[in-house]
Formats: structure tokens, sequence, C-alpha cells
């Protein structure tokens, strides 16, 4: 969608991904100022942009695919600590678009997941994430069925575009 405020900035989310979180599990007043200045962002909320692509990798190791700023804090490298999983995905898009539904209340706000058409093997690399091998074996139809469901639990609708 043209002109969509993007929450996230594809790889450099890793890092900040469980520590969003983690300290906004910690106090009510953090959550609701996140989900105000999103709000005054834009009318349109969009809360990755294309992150389905990178969970349930291993990027550890990476230099390419993020800007870098160490004089900000951005590491040259990334470590296993920047992996997510297709879950972790999900609970932060789902806690975040719950702020942002709270503090909109009760005006009603377009949230997208922001997502691409998942990875032919997305289910697979999901169940074998916490393993030593990736599984790239190519998803069914129903898997890939079931892989939108999941991703999709945060989100009214489901847009696939070409």
């Amino acid at each position: 969608m043209r002109g969509a405020q993007h929450l996230t900035c594809s790889i450099c989310l890793l890092p900040c991904l469980r520590l969003l979180l983690a300290a906004a599990a910690r106090t009510a007043c953090y959550r609701t100022t996140i989900a105000h200045r999103i709000l005054l962002l834009t009318s349109y909320r969009e809360l990755g942009n294309e992150l389905n692509l990178l969970t349930d990798l291993d990027h550890a190791n990476q230099t390419s695919g993020c800007a870098k700023s160490p004089a900000l804090g951005t590491p040259q490298t990334r470590t296993s600590a920047d992996n997510f999983s297709t879950a972790d995905m999900v609970a932060y898009q789902s806690t975040v678009a719950g702020w942002i539904r709270t503090a909109a209340h009760p005006e009603q706000v377009l949230i997208s997941s922001g997502h691409a058409i998942p990875r032919p093997a997305a289910h697979h690399l999901a169940l074998s994430y916490h393993k030593h091998q990736y599984d790239w074996t190519k998803d069914t139809e129903d898997e890939l069925v079931e892989v939108l469901q999941v991703t999709k639990r945060s989100f009214r609708a489901i847009y696939i575009y070409k």
C-alpha cells in the first residue's frame, strides 16, 4: 500500500523484538506510549515489512540486509540472539496490534501484518526451527493454509499481492 508507514525495517528489527516485548510487559505506561506514537504516524499501520520472510532462519554472522551504524549501537554482524521463530513474530505482532487497538478505542484502525507470500517451505522451517538442520521441504497447499492462519491471528484479513 503506497504511503504506508513501516514500523519495522526488515532485519534491523531482530535485536529489538524480544527487548520490546520484555520492556512492555513491565509497564502499562510504556505500552500506551508506544501505541499512541504508532497511532500518530499514519492512519494505516504495517507491523513489519515482509517480516515473515525472516522467521525460522539462522541470522548469525550475517552482515548484509541491515543498515549499519555502530555509533548508534547497530552491530556489524548478527548473532544467534537475532534469530526469531514464527511464534515469536506472531506474539510480537499480536502484542503491538493489541496496544494500537486499545489506544485507538473506540475508533477502528487498519493494521496490516506487512507479510509477503510465505516461503515455499515456511511450514517445514517453522517445525525445524529448534533442530540442528533446517527442513526446506516444499509445503503442501494445506500446510500453506495453516501458515496463513497462524500468521494472521492478530489481523482481520489476509492480503496476498503478486
